[in-house]
């Protein structure tokens, strides 16, 4: 089964292991009907990425260029963040491939979080996406990439069980049991919930 029309897939990539496991994915899904690939390089890796692309025949839709001399990673990841939002932003992808546990990777997936767009990666410091089944971790082998990307593409239920929009950061009552596993709530300091 197709993807359905126009389904608009994010590539994010940064480093040259990130550009050498996720260029096959880049080809195969450009050779889908039905499916829009963008890539977007945020030039972590510029000079090394480029080689990798350019041997493959990629080429990128966006460049970022976030590398700046004796930048430390937190200035590289908040120019990334705020790249990729705008790019998200702009592009409106359904969702977001991206590959590593790079500065890259975690802002091309903090950022298509935020803006509700699937997101899938091999590892998380943050599983409260996995757990609520918004992302999967999907490994570095080229074969599962592929098929976890072929398997949006093609069933439309597994998308739409990944694609529903859910807060997955709290109910709001976190102070509360917070509290309570604390012991504070019997001890005169009781659990507060700010409106």
């Amino acid at each position: 089964m197709p993807p359905p029309p126009n389904t608009k897939i994010l590539i994010v990539l940064g480093t040259r292991p990130e550009a050498i496991k996720l260029a096959p994915v880049i080809l195969d899904v450009q050779n889908r009907p039905g499916a829009e690939a963008r890539v977007c390089l945020t030039g972590q890796h510029r000079e090394m990425v480029a080689s990798i692309l350019s041997f493959f025949r990629i080429t990128a839709d966006r460049d970022l260029d976030v590398m700046r001399p004796n930048q430390p990673l937190s200035a590289l990841a908040a120019r990334s963040l705020a790249g990729l939002d705008e790019v998200l932003t702009e592009l409106l992808p359904d969702w977001t491939v991206v590959q590593g546990d790079t500065t890259t990777a975690f802002a091309a997936a903090l950022a298509s979080f935020h803006r509700h767009v699937l997101v899938m990666r091999d590892v998380t410091e943050r599983r409260e996406s996995v757990d609520a089944g918004v992302s999967r971790l999907v490994g570095t082998s080229r074969s599962v990439i592929q098929e976890w990307t072929l398997r949006l593409l093609r069933d439309d239920a597994t998308y739409r069980q990944m694609a529903r929009k859910v807060d997955v950061y709290g109910d709001g009552h976190a102070s509360e049991r917070i509290s309570t596993a604390l012991g504070l709530a019997g001890g005169g300091v009781g659990p507060r919930r700010l409106e």
